[in-house]
């Protein structure tokens, strides 16, 4: 889900054969809109060594990639809990690739697409709240100047976190924000 920005249905529906051989790209099999049903580029090398991973270990039968999964939420809780991370939800690791991508410096419109969105609106409004610093590096980079942030931080590379966690990942900007309801 971090390597794709696939929804949770999709990874159910994930095949082998849906991955290019090379790492290149891989199908998203999303149902939820026509846009979600995709073929998603594997561009960064964070990407490339997730979905690698996940082919090396991926245990699934019947030529579907993972193995029925019954309670990913209890799951993903336990391993964050285990990891001393804030917890997370299944949307929080597809939210974490977009995140990134927007992190490094990727335009909203080229991450619409990736995530199975029509337009580049949620992206903008969802993914698009960064970190003061790694907002600073953008424009800095984006104007030609140095940014104050991203010499006193470094290398900046958000990390995700969840429910639990949302009001101080929320702080620190490391994962997109969930939906609220209106």
């Amino acid at each position: 889900m971090v390597a794709t920005s696939a929804e949770w249905g999709a990874v159910t529906r994930a095949r082998r054969e849906d991955v290019a051989s090379d790492l290149a790209f891989t199908r998203v099999r999303g149902t939820k809109s026509k846009t979600r049903d995709r073929i998603v580029s594997i561009v960064t090398e964070d990407q490339r060594s997730l979905l690698k991973y996940a082919l090396e270990h991926a245990q699934g039968e019947n030529g579907l990639l993972f193995l029925d999964w019954q309670n990913v939420r209890r799951d993903l809780r336990a391993a964050c809990k285990k990891l001393k991370i804030p917890r997370c939800s299944p949307n929080d690791l597809r939210r974490t690739c977009a995140t990134w991508l927007r992190a490094a410096g990727t335009p909203p419109h080229l991450i619409a697409p990736l995530m199975g969105h029509a337009d580049s609106r949620m992206v903008e409004r969802v993914y698009g709240r960064l970190e003061p610093a790694a907002l600073a590096e953008l424009i800095a980079k984006a104007t030609g100047s140095t940014s104050a942030g991203s010499q006193q931080t470094g290398a900046h590379r958000p990390a995700f976190g969840g429910q639990d966690g949302q009001r101080a990942a929320r702080k620190s900007a490391k994962l997109a924000p969930q939906r609220r309801p209106i």
